[in-house]
């Protein structure tokens, strides 16, 4: 056989498969030169292979055999410790050819005698006597074990006397004894604690006592109680026992820490200086006043004791409770009014008397409310409750925070400039609310606010002064707009001329000098903005040819120049315009004709040009119809052929009309006809929109050759180059690296094959591209998609993925899997069956679901196929 060599490395680059919209840079053309020649094929290698008869496992490294075509191959057999040498169906003869050759050598493994090993398992108590029979197990040595406890009714395991309990079997016989502790009886004893009244005083207890064992109960000492009777100890029985521990009650009882707030509100009960009695005063002398129950006691004559204390911390002895009625510290609501402004920082207000922090005193100070109502409270302090002007509430505050204010507060200097935006506004004398004027005499007016009041009614109110200084009254400050001396900036666009001397041009409104009219007089500059300042005059911002800002200078030094782009130049140049966010204009007066964008790509004739004022430089620009398209600014074009510039397309079509002229170039030199490439698909790399207002595609064929310029109206664009989705199901390992993966067939890369080496996956659809690759659409275990991959990343198997050798010895530990005859899921067996049992793992499956399954020997004698998580690997 022969075959072709391309000798051009050009050539070698144009013959790579396109991949639409994968991030290829194409050449606008290539050519290359190509010659033939012939070529002697190569002679192919001779691999030969030594197996296992029974599994097909390769048990020793392959052999490869090289010669030259035509000569003569011997394989000789190996020598292989613990096999014997059967044949082969191949012959072990031959010659070298232009195809490659397998030779596979059989072997029979021979028979091992295997030794036997065993282990007693005793079970005995603290003491060494067997609680049960002892048991013996035998197994080939080698063999792992792993002896679990067993229940022993009675007894608890407590640890490994002698022996192991995970170990292999050995020559020698070995012995493993477990010990066990005899379980112990329990009960338990719960102690009531009662009054004399079988009144249960405290919670119960419950004592844990043993079985041959007494149990000591403690006498505990109960605040306002005396112990009685009852047992100290009690001995074991097998069912609970409850006992009582008897108390009587001791006068007063025991002190009770309180808190609350009482008012004294009948008449004719004593306070007492203590419980004999003793009189301190009368409750008649105390009715209608607040204490502080600090504590009470629950006497044993049935009364409740409160111990009152003042204000200031005055102890007035203790009083039967129902000379009293619980009270809030704060006291009653009492109707207030007054306007109040905070004027220490130090107080915070409160939520409620529970002395939740609502505001900080620095958040309320200078502010003026209106303390709706007031408290007296129990502390000896009285608390404003606060609200704005719009109702809302800011807490308690303590009185020592405030002052007594006025509704319009305090004047607050200010300065700012602002402008009067709203007419019908009344510009006020007082805060008596005398009209002064209305912002109907000053609309649109800049003034300067030198102080402000913030009233209580929620509105501020601006003090206005004009720029001599002359009072305008006070004004609500929604009736203005923030402003600046200089009035806000006014866009211009005008060309204008230093005409006079004498005048500062400045860089601020603080009137800092930049330069004077002196040093610029007659020169041109654009006045990009104006202000028409306070002081009645107007100032332009200036800027020069090359956009640097000159300052501002007043209007009075200036005149406006009525014709800023000059005189028109012939010129005659190609431009394409390449630029959006530019204007096209229809005069120079900038009236507006089009965007740059509705012309982008587009080539055009710039038949004259002027050089601007502004310093830029405008294209006349006519289509090769002769129609004008306006004024455009030369930046946003580049110089460019008839043709335009190339631009990067990828696109795939077909050639859909014939009798159309292909070129060679746009010189229009004809190449061929489109009826030769009449209903083929190629890829248009580029394009070219020309300024005869036809688009012409760069053709390409599946091999990269160059066809031609085409124009656009004898194709039809292909949307989908991927074809059709075709439905697989099949599986794909993949196997080689460096593929891209994609997310769609749009220049969507979401990752590499690298990323995917070594793995399987589902290929649940595929598609047909037009540049004569498969893409298969690949999804793990877990039903996620992985993305498109190129065919040539790897190869399609089954479920299962390909046999891996491996020859690791198992146990199965696990007795609720399926061992399996194949990958149809055929069960042979269940683990149950061959539990605690060690076999040799000769190969296993990596399988698409996400498990790994090992392919079982006993021996020469296959199993089957089992879930690797049934199984541990032996070490």
């Amino acid at each position: 056989m022969k075959k072709k060599v391309l000798t051009s490395v050009l050539l070698s680059a144009l013959v790579l498969t396109p991949l639409v919209g994968f991030n290829q840079a194409f050449a606008e053309e290539a050519k290359a030169d190509i010659s033939v020649a012939e070529v002697k094929e190569d002679a192919q290698p001779v691999t030969v292979k030594y197996v296992d008869k029974s599994s097909g496992v390769e048990i020793a490294e392959h052999l490869v055999l090289k010669g030259d075509l035509g000569t003569r191959f011997v394989v000789e057999q190996k020598e292989i410790e613990n096999y014997d040498y059967i044949g082969s169906n191949e012959a072990l003869e031959g010659v070298f050819t232009a195809q490659e050759q397998v030779v596979t050598l059989a072997y029979e493994k021979k028979e091992v005698p295997v030794a036997k090993g065993t282990l007693t398992v005793e079970y005995v108590d603290e003491a060494g006597k067997a609680i049960s029979d002892t048991e013996t197990k035998t197994e080939n040595v080698g063999t792992a074990y792993n002896i679990p406890t067993k229940e022993i009714k009675g007894y608890t395991f407590s640890k490994v006397k002698e022996g192991n309990q995970v170990g292999t079997f050995t020559e020698a016989a070995q012995k493993l004894v477990l010990e066990y502790k005899k379980d112990i009886k329990k009960s338990s004893v719960t102690v009531k604690y009662v009054d004399e009244n079988n009144k249960e005083i405290k919670k119960s207890v419950i004592y844990s006592v043993s079985e041959g064992e007494k149990v000591a109960l403690d006498e505990f000492k109960i605040e306002g109680y005396e112990f009685v009777s009852g047992p100290s100890e009690v001995d074991y029985k097998e069912t609970p026992q409850t006992v009582t521990h008897r108390y009587k009650k001791i006068k007063q009882g025991p002190y009770i820490k309180d808190g609350s707030y009482v008012k004294i509100s009948k008449k004719g009960y004593s306070t007492y200086s203590n419980f004999d009695w003793k009189q301190k005063d009368s409750s008649s002398n105390l009715y209608g006043k607040m204490f502080e129950a600090r504590g009470r006691y629950e006497h044993a004559n049935g009364a409740t004791y409160y111990s009152l204390y003042d204000n200031k911390g005055e102890w007035y002895g203790y009083i039967n409770s129902d000379a009293t009625t619980k009270a809030a510290p704060e006291g009653p609501y009492i109707s207030d009014g007054r306007i109040v402004k905070v004027t220490n920082k130090n107080y915070a207000s409160w939520s409620n008397f529970n002395w939740d922090k609502r505001n900080d005193g620095s958040e309320l100070f200078g502010k003026t409310f209106k303390a709706r109502g007031r408290y007296e409270h129990f502390n000896g302090n009285t608390y404003y409750s606060l609200y704005d002007a719009k109702g809302k509430w800011y807490g308690y505050i303590n009185k020592a925070a405030v002052s007594n204010g006025e509704e319009q507060g305090s004047y607050i200097s200010d300065g700012s400039y602002v402008k009067i935006s709203k007419k019908n506004y009344s510009m006020w004398q007082n805060f008596n609310w005398n009209k002064k004027g209305s912002t109907n005499d000053v609309y649109g007016e800049t003034l300067q606010a030198k102080g402000r009041y913030e009233h209580f009614n929620g509105s501020t109110y601006y003090s206005l002064y004009d720029v001599k200084g002359v009072w305008y009254g006070y004004l609500n400050v929604d009736a203005t707009t923030p402003a600046v001396p200089q009035g806000e900036y006014i866009s211009d666009g005008s060309y204008v001329k230093i005409e006079k001397l004498g005048y500062n041009i400045f860089s601020d409104f603080n009137w800092t000098v930049r330069n004077t009219s002196d040093a610029l007089r007659g020169d041109t500059f654009k006045a990009k903005g104006r202000y028409e300042h306070i002081n009645g005059n107007t100032y332009y911002s200036m800027y020069d040819a090359k956009d640097n800002w000159q300052g501002y200078v007043d209007a009075k030094a200036v005149s406006i120049v009525t014709n800023p782009e000059g005189n028109y130049i012939r010129d005659g140049r190609y431009v394409t315009v390449d630029k959006k966010g530019y204007n096209v204009w229809s005069n120079f007066n900038w009236k507006f004709r089009n965007k740059s964008e509705e012309l982008m790509g587009v080539t055009l004739e710039a038949r004259g040009r002027y050089e601007h004022a502004d310093g830029n430089t405008y294209y006349s620009l006519y289509d090769l119809g002769g129609v004008w398209q306006g004024y455009l600014d030369a930046a946003a074009t580049t110089s460019t052929k008839a043709e335009g510039k190339y631009i990067s397309d990828g696109s795939y079509v077909k050639v859909s009309k014939k009798g159309i002229d292909v070129y060679s170039n746009f010189n229009w030199t004809v190449k061929s006809k489109s009826d030769s490439l009449f209903d083929k698909v190629y890829q248009a790399r580029g394009r070219y929109e020309h300024a005869n207002k036809t688009t012409y595609y760069s053709l390409y064929d599946n091999a990269g050759v160059w066809q031609g310029y085409l124009e656009a109206g004898a194709v039809s664009k292909i949307t989908s180059p991927q074809g059709e989705y075709i439905s697989d199901g099949r599986y794909f390992k993949v196997s080689n690296k460096g593929f891209d993966v994609w997310g769609s067939f749009k220049e969507n890369k979401i990752n590499t094959s690298d990323q995917l080496y070594g793995k399987l996956y589902q290929a649940r659809g595929r598609y047909e591209h037009v540049n004569g690759n498969t893409y298969y659409s690949l999804y793990d275990n877990d039903g996620k998609w992985q993305g498109y991959v190129d065919g040539r990343a790897g190869l399609l198997t089954k479920a299962q993925g390909p046999y891996i050798s491996d020859g690791s010895f198992v146990t199965i530990t696990s007795k609720n899997y399926n061992i399996y005859s194949n990958f149809d899921w055929k069960v042979v067996m269940k683990s149950s069956q061959v539990y605690g049992k060690t076999f040799k793992a000769r190969g296993r499956y990596q399988h698409f679901n996400g498990n790994t399954y090992y392919s079982l020997f006993d021996g020469e004698k296959w199993i089957g196929y089992i879930n690797a998580d049934a199984a541990k690997l032996n070490n």
